[in-house]
Formats: C-alpha cells, structure tokens, sequence
C-alpha cells in the first residue's frame, strides 16, 4: 500500500520485480564483502527483497496518471466532487503582470 502525493489516498501498488541473484555454496575464496552461506546452507534473502523493493518504488506515487489531488482551499477530493472554491490568491511580486494585461 502506498500513499498517492496529490489526493492522499491509499492505493495498491503492484511491482513487477526480477530479482536474480547467486550465492556460493562454499566459503572458499569468499572475502568479507561477498555473500556469505547461514549455518545449514539457508541464506536469508530479507535484505535482499527489501532493496529490491525500495529501488522499484515510484519516486512520485499516483492513485491513478490523471489524478485531481485535493483542493488547497477547502481539503475536498477533486476525483470524488467537485468544489466552488475561487483562486484570487496573487502572488504581490506578480500582481503588475495582472495590471498589464488589462492595458493591452
């Protein structure tokens, strides 16, 4: 489950991961940095997986590619309803380009 960045609801996200990796059957040769054998020639593969899978998570995860998000105003779901909320917030530093328009 993650959480999409512009609605904030949970969603399911599938990975389609290959994972492909050796592991010696003895200790000879092996230098610390190398994978090493458990005791009864079990290795335990958690460390693994969880690399794999945090590398394979979206950097940026949507519910859905044409997701709404959330209204900054009033907090409603955008994909779910709709809002009357109107955007006169002018950043003061742009607000000369508004003026600008109007004398053209």
């Amino acid at each position: 489950d993650l959480q999409c960045v512009r609605c904030l609801q949970n969603f399911n996200c599938v990975l389609d991961l290959e994972f492909k990796e050796s592991f010696p059957l003895s200790r000879e040769g092996q230098t610390d940095s190398e994978h090493l054998i458990i005791e009864h020639g079990f290795v335990d593969l958690t460390p693994y997986f969880r690399e794999l899978v945090l590398l394979n998570l979206p950097l940026k995860a949507l519910c859905q590619e044409n997701c709404r998000g959330i209204c900054p105003l009033c907090g409603r779901n955008l994909n779910f309803e709709e809002c009357n909320c109107t955007y006169d917030n002018v950043d003061p530093r742009l607000a000369v380009l508004k003026k600008f328009k109007k004398e053209v």
